[in-house]
């Protein structure tokens, strides 16, 4: 046991033991968390700041060309309505100005008509699918070169399956970039997922990337850890994939105009797998503290603070 966890092990038997005062007791844990390695006293590090290595270090991944989970996902159809809609948008949005706003404005439609494909193949009783835009996520305390840091930053778009309470276990992470930048996405993006991954979540009502999610899944010892994310340009999709070993693998497409058939796989692949993962255990109320164990004997915790929450409920209309 870790001296410090012994120390207050015994002030609380102390304590009930009527061997100690509460006043003892409170000073010793007020003391605890105004250690500087409390988790609200370490520096930030934002996801977008390290490289693809240094991600894999923090969060403790591995490259891997061992996967052929990506290179077997086959291309599919383009249902008839996101046909139109993506050429109306070619026809329409300023195609030299390949901004990240602009790019975002395809992202959505193949987003919501992946997500309406997969929902038409589930039950009644299907999980709904939550989207979160520009969410903050939090997670601490990392290491980075040795120094304690919180890792923290803001995924494009963070969708899951489930309630709210389950959101860190059933996660697909997108990221948009502008034109050209979509390999440098590839590092904030498993940042997001690794993050998850390693034990932690994120101020979730309002929330960050892949490896948080696959953490936060081993740390609960659930049978599937793996989480999928995403990176995206106005013509390159890094499809990107955290293993239940923690091995990362990317598979990258190109599209421009209609050829979108193969990213419109994968996103619906992404999505039907996410919809089969186990859902989190916990009934408790989203606003609230959670703390997770870690095989070290220490503590995470998860903060849910209150925010808006975006759910989005589809209506399209079926497509043939």
């Amino acid at each position: 046991m870790a001296p410090r966890v012994k120390e207050l092990t015994e002030a609380i038997k102390n304590f009930l033991r009527g061997n100690a005062g509460r006043k003892d007791l409170e000073q010793l844990v007020e003391n605890d968390e105004d250690k500087p390695e409390s988790k609200s006293k370490l520096p930030a590090l934002a996801v977008s700041s390290p490289d693809r290595h240094r991600i894999e270090s923090i969060l403790r991944l591995q490259r891997t060309a061992d996967d052929p989970d990506l290179r077997n996902v086959p291309p599919m159809h383009l249902p008839t309505g996101l046909r139109d809609v993506l050429r109306v948008i070619n026809a329409t949005v300023d195609q030299t100005d390949a901004s990240e706003a602009n790019i975002r404005i395809s992202l959505n439609m193949l987003l919501i008509y992946a997500q309406y494909h997969v929902r038409l193949e589930s039950t009644p009783s299907g999980r709904s699918l939550h989207l979160k835009p520009e969410s903050t996520w939090s997670y601490g305390p990392a290491k980075d070169r040795g120094t304690k840091c919180n890792l923290s930053g803001k995924p494009d778009y963070a969708i899951w399956y489930g309630e709210v309470e389950g959101t860190a276990v059933n996660v697909v992470v997108v990221e948009a970039k502008k034109s050209g930048d979509s390999s440098r996405g590839v590092a904030q993006c498993l940042g997001y997922m690794g993050e998850f991954e390693i034990a932690y979540v994120l101020w979730l009502k309002s929330n960050s990337l892949e490896g948080m999610v696959h953490r936060l899944r081993k740390d609960e010892h659930r049978q599937d850890c793996t989480v999928y994310g995403m990176s995206a340009d106005d013509e390159n999709f890094w499809f990107l994939k955290i293993n239940s070993n923690s091995q990362w693998l990317e598979r990258v497409e190109h599209a421009r105009d209609d050829g979108y058939e193969q990213v419109f796989g994968l996103l619906v692949y992404f999505l039907r797998k996410t919809s089969l993962m186990s859902p989190s255990h916990s009934k408790e109320s989203s606003n609230q503290t959670h703390t997770k164990k870690e095989s070290g004997g220490s503590a995470r915790t998860i903060y849910l603070p209150e925010d808006e929450d975006v759910e989005m409920e589809l209506a399209c209309p079926p497509e043939n």
